[in-house]
């Protein structure tokens, strides 16, 4: 296939990085996708579950979200996906890897604002019950040219649930196992590793392990500062995320707020904004939590804190409240200067539309073609006289052109279908 470079590219190009802003989110949505004993098709119906899912994300607006408790199969991580997400933001979201190593009926998956990042690497460690999942990304930014953009791993957990000895001793194997990974691989650069942790206090050793590691180096900050003993504790009802209801029907957890179970952490790298991440100072919440809440559901007593649609859709989808944290991006994202475009002009031929970039045909052009992570896949030259450049052979994906002649230069963003 033969494509060409055009306006209309450059134009949605620079509408769509207009942010350095990277909203998280993380939220335990209760057994999507999967009936039990006690959670069934009538009191956790995965239709209704899914109208105030999509209600709740499109409020969060995030960027990149950890979702915990997918039933296990694939087609339940997708269907969130199709269903959900890019009903609530058309074509935004992309999801990683399935994971389910251990066989478990509840699985993690991380969906991602695809305009803004990729992929870089994706891997799980098992040491528990669940697989804890790793997804490296990196930002769309225009140090992709020289390779050295911006790079985030997320860790996605949900730790053993229950509260006997023997429960708390999974929790710390499983975030002892996370910590000896990230040493003994290693795994650097900025890292958050979020989600439901089920932890009673900060004192456990599973939660430790991330804060308190014997490598000061590898450990991990709340961004918030609120350690202590969460459970049942009225001194820290403005951060419990869990339970929302008070009221049992069969499926979610009650007793109202009370535990803080669903984090996000960070490691050093951001807290001090040493790689191009930071933390934005004030940005980390449970939505929903307004510090009302202490052993009362999320809608009693009343709760101005997010519009009533959304507080109403948090009581009913899930028994955990979502938190979210935005990271500051370091560098400016990807742009395209208009005043330096040359003429552009469109071209038809058969079943492809085909773009003619109106280069000066009295100038010689080296061409070189860049993926987004900054890798070289091609030069390509235009002799005098030429004007057409041809990308046959390429795979289907997003492309950087990097333009030169001795008069001018310049960089364009293509999609190859």
């Amino acid at each position: 296939m033969k494509l060409f470079l055009a306006a209309l590219f450059v134009f949605s190009y620079v509408t769509l990085f207009s942010q350095d802003t990277l909203k998280v989110m993380t939220y335990n949505v209760l057994n999507y996708g999967i009936t039990t004993s006690y959670c069934t098709t009538v009191n956790n119906n995965i239709l209704t579950k899914e109208a105030n899912l999509k209600t709740i994300f499109e409020y969060a607006d995030a960027d990149i979200i950890n979702i915990n408790e997918l039933g296990t199969g694939l087609s339940n991580s997708q269907r969130l996906l199709d269903s959900v997400l890019n009903k609530a933001y058309p074509n935004r979201y992309a999801r990683g890897q399935y994971f389910n190593s251990t066989a478990s009926s509840l699985v993690n998956m991380v969906y991602y604002n695809k305009n803004l990042l990729a992929i870089h690497s994706q891997y799980s460690i098992i040491d528990g019950i669940r697989d804890i999942c790793f997804f490296k990304f990196y930002y769309k930014g225009n140090q992709l040219l020289t390779g050295d953009t911006a790079f985030l791993t997320v860790i996605s957990a949900h730790l053993k649930a229950g509260s006997t000895t023997s429960d708390a001793d999974d929790r710390a194997a499983e975030t002892l196992a996370l910590m000896n990974y990230i040493q003994n691989r290693p795994v650097t650069g900025n890292l958050i590793v979020l989600g439901d942790f089920n932890v009673y206090g900060s004192s456990e050793d599973c939660f430790q392990n991330l804060v308190n590691f014997s490598n000061s180096s590898l450990r991990f900050y709340d961004p918030i500062n609120k350690l202590g003993e969460w459970n049942n504790n009225s001194s820290y009802a403005a951060y419990h995320t869990q339970s929302a209801w008070t009221n049992d029907n069969g499926c979610a957890a009650t007793g109202g707020m009370d535990d803080r179970f669903d984090f996000i952490l960070m490691n050093e790298n951001i807290k001090y904004n040493v790689q191009k991440i930071s933390y934005v100072s004030g940005s980390y919440l449970a939505i929903g939590q307004d510090g009302n809440r202490f052993n009362q559901s999320v809608s009693y007593p009343t709760n101005t804190s997010a519009p009533t649609a959304v507080i109403n859709a948090l009581q009913i989808a899930s028994d955990h409240l979502p938190v979210v944290m935005k990271l500051k991006v370091n560098q400016n994202p990807m742009s395209v200067s208009f005043t330096s475009l040359p003429v552009l002009k469109f071209g038809y031929v058969g079943g492809n539309v085909w773009s003619l970039l109106n280069l000066d045909e009295n100038e010689t052009y080296q061409v070189v073609v860049r993926d987004l992570r900054g890798r070289t896949i091609t030069v390509l030259h235009c002799d005098k006289g030429s004007s057409e450049i041809n990308l046959s052979g390429l795979a289907s994906g997003m492309y950087l052109l990097n333009y030169s002649s001795p008069a001018t230069s310049g960089v364009f963003k293509v999609w190859v279908e």
